[in-house]
């Protein structure tokens, strides 16, 4: 399997505003960085390049990126003096319109403690984010978001089929390259996204039992079948945490309810959460920690 090298920007980054988060937006794109992030499609598609080093740390490694896309990954405090430690994973994926980025720094940026949030700093967002909920130095993880931005043309069954083959290799790739480089377990390995991304985590899991240990959906219909890995994911006790708004679109929460009725035949674990006066939205900030210890068993 070619191992995918890929650039980590693990302090000061900053990302262009997605459309769906808009509690996610700050920060300023420089001028020649823009001509994707403009209209988030391109003649051929989605933008391919949804990361932008605009202020690089020094001790960030910038690896050449052999599909000329970027990875980006955010290494958990006081990494450098626990190498030797497996660090879980949690795979951030894109909705459409918005990045994996876009949507897990909606989460981070919660946490972020100064008034001035166009300074925002992703390790430092994380460290604030680890610190304040994963004290105990046993629950901390990589978090690791593949390159990319959801599109409608990914909403149609063909188009959704070749969207999971896509990020089927990358999530494999850049999960390789962790474990070597930075010690990953990928035996740890979760799962989420909103919407596109929700369907994409789901799919992927069902797709690939063994491969995963628990995924976090959020406002997705779970239309994705795949009868022989049923047994498999009551085996392995993958655990699924769900969420959906109360005022969603009929069509996501029927789906999603036939999802879950899959899930209480064959017994496979789950949490399931009804978001109040919430429409197609994302896990309230308390939720989502609350998912996280769910599905990583953190105790």
């Amino acid at each position: 399997m070619q191992v995918l090298r890929f650039k980590i920007l693990l302090f000061t980054l900053l990302l262009g505003c997605g459309t769906l988060l808009p509690q996610a937006c700050s920060g300023h794109v420089q001028a020649n960085q823009t001509s994707c992030l403009s209209s988030m499609h391109t003649k051929s598609g989605p933008c391919k390049t949804t990361l932008l080093r605009l202020s690089p740390s020094s001790s960030s490694d910038a690896l050449e990126n052999l599909e000329g896309e970027d990875s980006f990954v955010i290494l958990p405090p006081g990494f450098q003096n626990r190498r030797s430690e497996k660090y879980p994973v949690l795979v951030a994926l894109p909705y459409t319109g918005g990045s994996g980025a876009d949507f897990i720094r909606s989460y981070l940026y919660n946490t972020w403690p100064y008034n001035d949030k166009g300074s925002f700093e992703w390790g430092k967002a994380f460290q604030y984010f680890i610190n304040t909920h994963f004290q105990e130095d046993k629950n901390r993880f990589i978090i690791l978001v593949p390159p990319g931005i959801g599109s409608t043309r990914d909403h149609d069954w063909s188009g959704f089929m070749a969207c999971i083959e896509r990020y089927e290799k990358r999530v494999t790739d850049n999960l390789v390259w962790l474990k070597k480089n930075y010690n990953a377990d990928i035996s740890r390995v979760v799962l989420s996204g909103y919407s596109l991304g929700g369907d994409l985590s789901w799919a992927l899991a069902l797709k690939y039992p063994e491969r995963y240990y628990g995924a976090i959906l959020m406002g997705t219909r779970i239309g994705y079948r795949n009868k022989k890995s049923y047994d498999t994911l009551k085996k392995t006790g993958f655990r699924f945490y769900i969420g959906m708004g109360e005022f969603e679109l009929e069509h996501r929460k029927k789906g999603n309810s036939l999802g879950r009725k899959i899930l209480d035949q064959y017994k496979i674990p789950y949490i399931y959460k009804t978001i109040p006066a919430g429409g197609h939205t994302t896990l309230k900030h308390s939720e989502f920690i609350d998912a996280l210890y769910y599905t990583f068993r953190f105790k």
